[in-house]
């Protein structure tokens, strides 16, 4: 069990390397960027008379991009910061997901593949 485990440590830290080059990061900001035209936030606004009945109701669903816009222009709102810490979240997890588990078929393939020798004249 002992000669499994120094190969253990190398191969994880080797998989989290890979998975964190430039590509991922690229990857990222493009999943962002196709991505951000889903709307995460959605805002109801509610007319109610004086005995409760609603008047009118009015539903607005805002899309990521206003709200990274709303954060950039306007500061921190909890509204807005929830929802681009929502979708930088869940593009992130995406990806990295994707990119780490590439990466560890990437390795298994360099580890099963037969390595060729070079013969020593």
């Amino acid at each position: 069990m002992s000669e499994t485990m120094p190969d253990a440590a190398p191969r994880g830290s080797s998989r989290l390397r890979r998975t964190l080059q430039w590509r991922f990061w690229v990857n990222l900001a493009v999943v962002l960027v196709v991505t951000c035209w889903i709307p995460l936030l959605t805002q109801t606004a509610v007319m109610k008379d004086q005995e409760g009945k609603i008047l009118s109701q009015q539903t607005i669903q805002v899309r990521a991009w206003r709200s990274w816009a709303a954060l950039a222009t306007q500061g921190p709102s909890p509204a807005h910061g929830r929802a681009v810490g929502l979708h930088f979240g869940l593009s992130f997890l995406m990806c990295f997901t994707v990119w780490y588990l590439a990466a560890g078929r990437d390795l298994r393939a360099g580890q099963d593949s037969p390595k060729e020798e070079t013969p020593h004249e």
